[in-house]
Parts: structure tokens; C-alpha cells; sequence
């Protein structure tokens, strides 16, 4: 009996490594599938471009991870550590891949100039992100939009019937009111003997003034306006599977963390609280007011 305990011991012993190796083998197949792919993606659309890696040289780039690229160089300060990569690479322009988003590091004037005037068409648009694609109905706000005819005319819009000077005349008293509140509320705290974070009070009387010109209340309606516009940038700024993960893999990120859910949610209460608004408006334009 003590002899064949140690002999089934010993067997599940050496069956660990091999079930640990049958684990990690489709992983490993799976980045190795990626990498090559990826290579080949890339190849494929150079050649529908008409570009060739002798007439058209990437900038430098230090060595990739499969699959993480070169999100394992960014530390907890990025901007210190894309500072030390160029300065290690020595270089003004530097191409980094944080999983699948290629990004390009700027590190000098004369590059910068490039960029932002030179080719400042080039450069426009900001980065899908699927969560503006979501909650913003196809990134088609100014901010998300991708630089062509439909952000030309959205800026037009905003720029005549919302940034007018007449329409910047009229929220004065909203203005106003939110400065003199800002004021009461800090003057409150020092004669407290309270520490004053000018962060939030800024911010607080920054996103009261768009609440108040947006929604026309300073009620209901302007908070959850506000509330609205909080959890959106959350969604909107936060960290983007769809960034650094292919597509397939950034989708069961989403889902296993909840986040798919999360953007699904913030959509259905926009599209509440929008259809309250444009019913609202239209109530009071059969009405006369």
C-alpha cells in the first residue's frame, strides 16, 4: 500500500509540469498567431499603399513584446518614462506600440512643428475609442469626430448658434451667479479654518456654469446633467481595452470586467435623459414659450 501511494505521489508529481505546459501552449500559440499577423496586416496594407519600408523608414523603436508591445517600458509616470526612451534612443520622433495602438513619441521642437502644423491634417483625429463610439452615437461630437466634412460642419454649428458672441453675452448672469457661489463657498471654508482644493472648486464651478447654459436649470435636470457628464468622461477617459488588446481578446476584457455593460448602461440613460430634453422643447414650442 505505501508503495503505490509514493508511486501515484510521484506520478502527480510529474503530471504538473506537463499540465502547466498544456495551459500554456495555446497562449503561446495564440501570440504567436498574433505576432505573425500582425506582421503580414501590416505588409498587406504597405503594399496597398504603394510604400516600401527603403523609400519610407519607421522611426526607431525599441524592441516589442508579443502581444503587450511596449506597454511593459511605461511605468507609473509615463511621461518620465517615454522622456528616458527617447533620451536612451536619441532620436526626435520614436514609435512605440502599447498592444495593438501604434503611438508616436514627439521629442523635440522641430519635430513637434512638423506634427502639429506641417502635418497637422495627418494627425487630427483622435484614436477610435469604442466607448466614445457608444455613449457620443459614432464619436459624431466635435471632440471624437474625425477630422473631414462632418467635423468641419459640426464646428461650424457650434461655432455660429453656440459660441456666438451673442449666445456668450447671454449666459453672463450664469456666469455670474456661479463666481459669486465659488467665492461664498471658499470664503465659508477659510472662515472654518478648512483646506480650500481649488481643483474641485474650479472644477465644480466650470462643469455648474455648462450644466446650467446646457440643461437652462440649476434643478434636477443640471444634476443629472452633471452626473451624466461625470461617469462619460470616466468611460471615455479611463483605460480602453480596444488600445492595447486585439479586438476578440479586448471584447472578453470588457465583458469580464463589466466595463461592456457599464458603457450599455451610460447609453440607455443619454438617450433618457436626451429624449426628456427634445421633449421637453418640444412641449414648449406647441405651447408658445
Amino acid at each position: 500500500m505505501a508503495m503505490a501511494n509514493l508511486l501515484q505521489q510521484s506520478m502527480r508529481e510529474l503530471m504538473v509540469p506537463r499540465v502547466w505546459c498544456l495551459l500554456l501552449l495555446p497562449i503561446l500559440v495564440l501570440l504567436l498567431r498574433y505576432s505573425v499577423s500582425s506582421k503580414r496586416a501590416r505588409k498587406r496594407q504597405r503594399q496597398l499603399d504603394g510604400d516600401d519600408d527603403d523609400h519610407l523608414p519607421l522611426p526607431p523603436s525599441p524592441p516589442p513584446l508579443p502581444l503587450f508591445g511596449h506597454l511593459h517600458l511605461i511605468g507609473s509616470l509615463p511621461h518620465v518614462s517615454l522622456r528616458n526612451l527617447a533620451t536612451k534612443h536619441g532620436s526626435d520622433l520614436m514609435l512605440l506600440r502599447l498592444g495593438a495602438m501604434p503611438v508616436l513619441v514627439v521629442s523635440s521642437p522641430r519635430a513637434a512643428e512638423a506634427v502639429l502644423r506641417t502635418h497637422d491634417h495627418v494627425f487630427a483625429s483622435r484614436p477610435r475609442s469604442l466607448a466614445a463610439e457608444v455613449v457620443l452615437y459614432g464619436s459624431s461630437d466635435i471632440g471624437f469626430a474625425p477630422y473631414g466634412d462632418h467635423w468641419r460642419r459640426a464646428k461650424k454649428i457650434a461655432v455660429v448658434h453656440l459660441l456666438s458672441q451673442r449666445r456668450v453675452d447671454g449666459f453672463a448672469p450664469v456666469r455670474q451667479a456661479e463666481a459669486a457661489a465659488l467665492v461664498a463657498r471658499t470664503r465659508r471654508a477659510a472662515e472654518a479654518g478648512e483646506a480650500v482644493q481649488l481643483k474641485e472648486l474650479l472644477y465644480g464651478y466650470t462643469n455648474s456654469v455648462v450644466t446650467r447654459a446646457a440643461a437652462g436649470t440649476a434643478g434636477t435636470t443640471a444634476e443629472r446633467l452633471r452626473q451624466l457628464l461625470a461617469h462619460g468622461a470616466t468611460l471615455v477617459a479611463g483605460f480602453q481595452a480596444d488600445d492595447v488588446l486585439p479586438d476578440a481578446a479586448a471584447r472578453v476584457f470588457r465583458c469580464a470586467t463589466g466595463l461592456e455593460k457599464k458603457i450599455d448602461d451610460m447609453n440607455e440613460n443619454w438617450d433618457r435623459f436626451l429624449s426628456e430634453i427634445v421633449a421637453e422643447h418640444k412641449e414648449k414650442t406647441r405651447l408658445g414659450q
